[in-house]
């Protein structure tokens, strides 16, 4: 009978101990259910943000390609200021060379005017205009 009542005091603690074992399990499995679940929200926020990321991204791709349009555009109008500039340019060497010319007959003008008002003008000088230089001789002889 011993025999049976330390049998039967086995068994017991054996399946209390089944018990405890199986209780166990079940709570583990309920703290990495638990984990689980926070993590699969943790991950529900990140692609929320990733999501809202992909927006902005999206946001700033337009723009940057505005700049692009912009800076273009700014770039042909560079070209035509250029080519505007270079017609100045080219209009004024044509201006520089009728001052020149202008220049050159204003000094002569003006050493013509001179040798009238010194009095050596003579007609050689002005065989162009010999109308002019007889007058002139006329005056000064």
């Amino acid at each position: 009978m011993k025999n049976l009542l330390g049998r039967a005091g086995i068994e017991n603690a054996l399946r209390r101990l089944d018990e405890l074992t199986q209780e166990e399990s079940r709570m583990a499995i309920s703290q990495v259910w638990k984990a689980t679940r926070k993590i699969d929200e943790r991950v529900a926020g990140v692609d929320e943000r990733v999501a809202s990321i992909d927006e902005r991204v999206a946001v700033v791709d337009e723009r940057v390609i505005g700049v692009d349009e912009g800076v273009t555009s700014v770039g042909e109008s560079m070209v035509s200021i250029d080519d505007r500039v270079a017609n100045i340019d080219e209009k004024l060497a044509g201006i520089d060379e009728r001052l020149a010319v202008v220049d050159e007959t204003v000094r002569a003008t003006d050493n013509r005017a001179a040798e009238i008002i010194d009095g050596t003008y003579t007609s050689i000088s002005c065989r162009k205009y010999s109308y002019r230089c007889t007058q002139l001789e006329t005056k000064q002889g």
